[in-house]
């Protein structure tokens, strides 16, 4: 088996996984597109005995090795997917089939006219900009794959997770829950590609019917969380949601709202961490780990209040202020609530300022609380794990009702 750039193989028990929440129960037919190692289809057969598979790569049949699987049992076609030459296998009637699969390469590729055509035909056009002269291949084996959508099969994909929780791919959910039917979202085991840890899901999707939510899933876990679409056009993964503090929703004197509608401003830090070394008194993510060994997570800066530095382009953290981390994977959502003095923020640190009596009476409780657990889980990035402000703004928290 040869390797191809941007192409991760799935392990054995990824491409079961992906199979079994396939929801066709007994599929005559299945296609294969970017086959790559075969491990989708050899699943597939496991599953379904009497299935006939069609396989679609780019790579020359030579290259493919597919022990334990008869011949007769599946079709290789050599044709790569995001070209013209595609369309040969529609004319032949060989996209009419049951179950659609999918583990896409993770590259880009120069955008076409095709391309263009395939991603507007599919509905996916927010995913290129006018001015785009690449693209990212897993969204044309996307839009390929919902172009051969009928009222009876299911496509079962594997997208990468800037896909699923990426702000840049925000119009592409909303645009895909609008016209199709995302029927269940799986979070993929750790290791579930040989030689990477580049973190991906399963998308299930069938064709526009009523959409009344959105099942998100953790790999080895029965437990469902269902969401709105509208939801699900912000993020797709489980870990984000997981951590909404539902339980307190039904005690009537709780109320579960953002830090935004709180009333918290969060702002991002402005000095680079290579330019902290010239001023005396920053607060870097090192500075907010120093507070980790406190239970109330308190953190007392050296500078005196009130001694601002010159220029005003520097955001400041001050008394009553929680600073957040906002990159790192070891220190990735840790908080400390700053109790006295002032510093510099960098631009690895978040600073969430109270902007109403109310909510001031809140953050010894929100650093003391589970928000820092829930923020590293929805943490991006898989080996930088890092949040956004909106992530911060729209955080999670339980406060008694006015």
């Amino acid at each position: 088996m040869n390797h191809y750039p941007g192409r991760y193989y799935t392990t054995e028990p990824s491409s079961s996984l992906l199979v079994d929440g396939i929801d066709t129960a007994c599929p005559s037919t299945l296609i294969d597109l970017g086959f790559g190692s075969g491990s989708l289809t050899k699943a597939a057969i496991n599953r379904w005995p009497e299935i006939r598979a069609t396989c679609v790569d780019l790579a020359p049949e030579r290259d493919i090795i597919f022990p334990g699987v008869p011949l007769s049992k599946y079709r290789y076609t050599q044709v790569d997917v995001l070209t013209p030459r595609f369309e040969n296998l529609s004319a032949q009637n060989d996209l009419a089939h049951d179950v659609i699969i999918s583990n896409p390469p993770f590259h880009r590729r120069t955008v076409t006219a095709y391309i263009r055509d395939v991603l507007d035909s599919a509905g996916l056009s927010s995913v290129l900009e006018r001015s785009s002269t690449t693209f990212a291949s897993h969204c044309g084996f996307l839009a390929q794959s919902l172009r051969n959508l009928n009222e009876n099969n299911e496509v079962a994909i594997i997208l990468p997770e800037s896909f699923v929780s990426g702000e840049s791919y925000s119009r592409a959910r909303a645009a895909l829950l609008d016209q199709y039917h995302l029927r269940k979202v799986t979070e993929l085991p750790p290791n579930s590609f040989c030689d990477t840890e580049a973190k991906c899901y399963a998308l299930y999707i069938k064709a526009k019917r009523d959409q009344d939510g959105v099942h998100l899933q953790r790999a080895g876990s029965f437990e469902c969380i269902r969401i709105s679409p509208r939801q699900g056009a912000h993020r797709l993964d489980y870990k984000y949601y997981e951590g909404l503090p539902n339980a307190p929703i039904t005690r009537a004197h709780l109320e579960v709202c953002t830090l935004e509608s709180a009333g918290f401003e969060v702002q991002r830090g402005r000095l680079s961490a290579k330019d902290a070394p010239n001023h005396t008194h920053v607060c870097h993510t090192s500075t907010i780990r120093s507070a980790q060994i406190d239970t109330h997570k308190r953190l007392f800066l050296s500078r005196a209040t009130g001694s601002r530095p010159k220029g005003t382009m520097h955001i400041m953290a001050e008394p009553g202020d929680i600073v957040v981390s906002r990159v790192g994977s070891r220190v990735v959502g840790e908080m400390a609530l700053v109790t006295s003095g002032q510093a510099i923020l960098t631009d690895c640190v978040f600073r969430v300022r109270p902007s109403t009596a109310s909510a001031l009476t809140l953050a010894g409780s929100i650093v003391s609380g589970d928000i820092a657990s829930y923020l590293r889980r929805i943490a991006r990035g898989t080996c930088a794990r890092y949040l956004t402000k909106d992530d911060i703004r729209h955080a999670p928290i339980v406060r008694p009702l006015s």
